[in-house]
């Protein structure tokens, strides 16, 4: 029996392997610290095409012993922290413009404040997987999909999750491969693990990508991914620490364009009946029986009295069978075509 759900609602769109992908425009911390900035990225997110809009729910307080954690740590979060007052304000917004809001809680209190406020779906970033799995006991609560990241976990800590998550009764999983290095180089990419994971645990799979460009994520939805997670930003050039290497609004409109063709163009693995293009252009190249020698009424039709060769008209080779119990009507000279009317009954 399936251990995971194979079809997941997210808000009002439905995640599956037929599914359209679902897009997830991670706006993290690029926010910079203003309330403007970040509605501003939600609607470049939406105007791209995003199913959804997501932050990262830090607070350096919850997160970090003071007096065993480096002054640069504590400065780095008084640029990225994602103020707790801005929730009510942003998923308002995202309802507005008709993507999910989200966010990735990276300390308890967090979980709670992201479903008062109506977030559809968990995501549990690579750091909480399976280094903080209370995120996810105390995300079970609410009863809402998990989208799980396994950037820096082993397979075993991969596994041992997903037991977990069996053992809560956790159906509405979805996995996404990630490396968590940023930029992550072509080498390192591995875009096949996502069938890794699939074949494993047999659940829905996506990607999170942190790549350059947008060939892999692209890529990734050809190799099965049903959520697509890529890093946006306005500008690359910003100062914040993920800007660099997240697209900004023409790449990432770019991509969803190309999720949605390639998703589009996957079909359903049946061999679909030929297009009208198809017939009319397998009848132009079809080979036809030209006679390679002078033959008489009367003569039953065989093979070695015929060349083949493409043209207008004629008797495709297709319908070899059916002809060489017929003979000709009327004489036919060398080096011509085949015709219907040429044939005697049987």
């Amino acid at each position: 029996m399936t251990k995971f759900n194979q079809t997941i609602n997210i808000g009002n769109r439905i995640i599956s392997q037929a599914s359209p992908t679902y897009i997830i425009a991670e706006i993290g911390s690029n926010h910079d610290q203003s309330l403007d900035k970040a509605i501003e990225m939600i609607d470049a997110a939406a105007d791209c095409g995003a199913d959804a809009a997501k932050f990262q729910s830090l607070n350096f307080n919850a997160l970090y012993k003071t007096d065993k954690t480096k002054a640069d740590i504590k400065s780095l979060f008084d640029l990225i922290e994602l103020s707790e007052d801005w929730y009510t304000t942003l998923a308002n917004h995202c309802n507005k413009r008709g993507v999910d809001f989200m966010s990735a809680p990276t300390y308890l209190e967090a979980v709670k404040l992201l479903a008062d406020v109506g977030t559809p779906a968990f995501k549990i970033a690579s750091p909480q997987f399976d280094l903080f799995p209370e995120i996810t006991l105390e995300a079970k609560k609410y009863n809402l999909p998990l989208i799980m990241s396994v950037g820096i976990s082993t397979l075993g800590d991969i596994d041992r999750m997903m037991n977990l998550c069996i053992d809560e009764q956790l159906k509405d999983v979805i996995l996404l491969h990630c490396v968590s290095q940023y930029p992550t180089p072509a080498k390192n990419a591995n875009l096949s693990f996502i069938s890794t994971l699939r074949n494993i645990y047999n659940c829905l799979v996506g990607y999170s990508d942190h790549t350059m460009g947008i060939h892999f994520p692209v890529t990734a939805v050809a190799l099965g991914a049903s959520v697509v997670e890529k890093h946006f930003t306005l500008d690359q050039k910003s100062s914040g620490p993920d800007h660099h290497f997240a697209s900004e609004p023409e790449e990432f409109k770019h991509m969803v364009e190309q999720i949605r063709e390639i998703h589009e163009g996957l079909g359903d693995g049946k061999k679909a009946p030929l297009t009208e293009w198809e017939i009319g252009h397998r009848e132009r190249i079809s080979m036809k029986f030209v006679s390679n020698k002078n033959l008489n009424a009367g003569t039953p039709i065989c093979k070695s009295d015929f060349s083949l060769m493409r043209g207008e008209g004629g008797i495709s080779r297709q319908n070899l069978t059916l002809i060489e119990g017929f003979s000709l009507k009327s004489d036919i000279p060398k080096d011509q075509m085949l015709e219907w009317h040429n044939l005697l009954g049987k």
